[in-house]
């Protein structure tokens, strides 16, 4: 127990702490404020150990003369024999009393203090002089210290139930508050305190930083043998020779075998990119720039699990505080989402569009100094929806529930709209109820043959259901769309803000959202079954379901990276197995889409970027492997069939120095001499 005068916990005999009534009058008397005066300018351990009210300063007056009574008691009967028993009581209660006052112990003091007072006035009261005086004394005194002990004792209880359950209700408050982040995650815009809103900005440069894991792997092995062998001979006792004769030989062999291995591997996640976007504000010779910080979306989450881990840290390990946050830390961190992959799309379309026709984009977020802001939400024009960046707001609540504020209110109704699933009707948009028309008897929904590079052609089994799509503008725009951001990344989806813009680009939410909802319940139901069923409507979130597909671009990404997992010279297996990849392949990936797009918003949205990325990497994947092929050719003594590949790979991707180089030589050993020095010249061959 704690005895420090002036705070909530009792004082040094235990007493009830501060006294429940208040001083008469208008205010202290001027001897009160001296003596607090005088209180304050004590040393700390005296002034820790001075009664904080009344009760305590006369049980202390009564403790102190006892005390000393015990002493002039102890002193009288050391001489005396008979009073062993008193001496030793004595001694107890001093060692006990002593021992309460250094160790901050009230009821040490009390207790005994007490029960010496109840039995000095009992023998007062029954001894022969009858001294009626002093065993007043004593009972009073007793009863003053059993009424301090007793509220003691009670006061002590009473606070540590009041701590239990002001902790249980603090973390079952915070149970609560942290139930609400998982549920209903907080939205950055406008509306949010200390925030900074930059209006009508122009983009103006674009840099997207994908994140990349490596892995790397290295094997190898060392065996080794040898083995000795000869003979010996040996003649004893011949006549005329030596008595002792011995000739021997020995020969040895060995062998050695090292076998090495290296393999990589490369992963790109794209689910999320990060990017850095330089926009301009005003015009003429008043131009300003404003550099825009966008993490990816696992950067925000690892942001978000970081606050977390720290806070459950400070809570200490297994108290309620930190059972709650480990609770909810998952489903807090699991709910976050960023719109950066869309957003970096779309601002990379307005980079295509002339300066002056790029339409003003509002940029919401936390400045990092004068000219950097680390960006939380971005709008496209005046009303459009708010897509959602980096989670600001929610992580400014978890910093207030860790300073122990209350949650800061949600902003007030009528001011800018934010997107988001708390829009009218969004609860009827959650599922498109499929035709029974178009759904197989078992269910099942038929694998496609889908090629994209040169035309696009998709088949399910033998019927070519091509036309049933691309007749349909608007629902080929949205399914083709769909098919690319999966392509590009498997896991990847797209909000129903995000979808309803790249549709109605120019448009408010609200009629962009239900232009969407029809056009989601037309692309589920009217289109046939292999390519409306693959729709996948999650809540607010939607996506192309591709599982079972035979794709073209696929395979060539696969064939890439068999190819790269390769150790030397590709096996005749393997070089067949690349020329039915590239066999027939030729074209651009979906050249029917530029027709599509402009069609549906005049190619006024960031769907086009998505696509324009699957054709570089188809390209680029293509390029590999013809060169790949046509190097094959080469080492396996083929020139002649190492050419025609060669010239491909080197159309697709004329910078390609090893494809010239291959080639070059390939048209050395074939007698196409003029072939080859124009590549020696073009390329600086040596």
């Amino acid at each position: 127990m704690n005895f420090v005068h002036g705070q909530d916990m009792p004082d040094m005999l235990g007493a009830a702490g501060r006294a429940a009534s208040a001083s008469m009058g208008s205010g202290r008397s001027e001897l009160v404020d001296r003596l607090a005066s005088f209180m304050a300018q004590l040393p700390v351990p005296i002034r820790r150990r001075v009664p904080a009210d009344l009760p305590s300063s006369l049980l202390l007056v009564a403790y102190s003369l006892t005390v000393i009574a015990a002493v002039g008691g102890i002193a009288q009967a050391i001489d005396q024999p008979d009073s062993i028993a008193l001496i030793a009581l004595a001694s107890v209660y001093l060692a006990v009393g002593l021992a309460g006052l250094c160790f901050n112990r009230s009821l040490y003091v009390v207790v005994p203090a007490t029960l010496l007072w109840f039995l000095l006035a009992q023998v007062s009261f029954l001894s022969f002089s009858r001294s009626y005086s002093w065993a007043l004394a004593f009972g009073a005194a007793g009863i003053l210290g059993l009424w301090v002990a007793i509220r003691s004792v009670v006061g002590r209880r009473t606070a540590l139930r009041g701590a239990a359950r002001a902790a249980e209700a603090t973390a079952n408050q915070l149970g609560w508050d942290l139930y609400k982040l998982s549920s209903e995650l907080r939205t950055t815009d406008e509306r949010l305190s200390g925030i900074a809103v930059y209006r009508d900005l122009r983009i103006g440069e674009l840099q997207r930083h994908f994140d990349q894991v490596t892995s790397a792997a290295i094997r190898g092995g060392m065996e080794h043998a040898f083995r000795f062998k000869g003979w010996t001979t040996a003649v004893h006792g011949l006549p005329g020779y030596f008595d002792t004769s011995s000739r021997s030989s020995m020969g040895g062999g060995g062998v050695s075998s090292i076998q090495l291995g290296l393999s990589g591997t490369t992963v790109d996640e794209l689910r999320g990119e990060a990017f850095i976007a330089v926009f301009e504000q005003g015009s003429g010779d008043c131009v300003d720039t404003i550099r825009a910080v966008v993490p990816s979306e696992r950067q925000s989450r690892d942001s978000v699990a970081q606050v977390l881990a720290s806070w459950s840290a400070q809570a200490g390990p297994n108290s309620n505080a930190e059972l709650m946050i480990r609770r909810y830390a998952g489903a807090i961190t699991n709910a976050v989402s960023s719109e950066s992959s869309y957003v970096g799309d779309r601002l990379n379309a307005l980079l295509r569009l002339p300066a002056s026709e790029r339409p003003a984009v509002t940029v919401i977020g936390q400045p990092l100094d004068g000219h950097t802001i680390l960006v939380g939400a971005v709008r496209f024009g005046l009303t459009g929806p708010l897509y959602q960046l980096f989670p600001i707001a929610l992580i400014r609540a978890l910093e207030a529930l860790i300073e122990g504020r209350p949650l800061p209110p949600e902003p007030p109704s009528g001011l800018p709209p934010a997107d988001g699933p708390t829009e009218p009707n969004a609860e009827t948009e959650t599922a498109e109820p499929v035709s029974p028309a178009v759904v197989e008897s078992n269910g099942h929904i038929p694998d496609l043959q889908i090629r994209t590079l040169g035309s696009l052609r998709i088949r399910a089994g033998a019927e070519d259901i091509t036309s049933a799509l691309l007749d349909r503008k608007v629902l080929a725009f949205l399914w083709l769309h769909l098919f690319a951001r999966t392509l590009r990344n498997p896991d990847d989806s797209i909000t129903r803000s995000s979808l309803a813009d790249e549709l109605s680009p120019g448009l408010d939410s609200s009629a962009q959202r239900s232009r969407l909802r029809g056009r989601l319940s037309e692309l589920r139901n009217q289109l046939p079954a292999p390519l409306g069923r693959r729709v996948k409507v999650e809540g607010e979130r939607i996506r192309l379901d591709l599982e079972g597909c035979a794709i073209d671009v696929r395979d060539v990404a696969d064939a890439v990276k068999s190819c790269g997992s390769s150790n030397g010279v590709l096996t005749s297996e393997q070089l067949a197995q690349i020329e039915s990849v590239v066999d027939g392949v030729e074209g651009r990936f979906l050249p029917e889409w530029d027709d599509v797009e402009e069609h549906v918003n005049s190619g006024r949205s960031g769907a086009g970027e998505v696509v324009e990325d699957i054709r570089r990497r188809a390209d680029a994947a293509i390029a590999t492997l013809l060169r790949a092929l046509g190097a094959g050719y080469l080492a396996h003594g083929k020139a002649e069939a190492a050419v025609a590949p060669l010239e491909r790979a080197l159309a697709i991707a004329p910078d390609d120095e090893a494809a010239a180089r291959a080639l070059a030589s390939a048209c050395a050993q074939t007698g196409r001499l003029a072939r080859a020095e124009e590549l020696r010249k073009e390329f600086s061959l040596v």
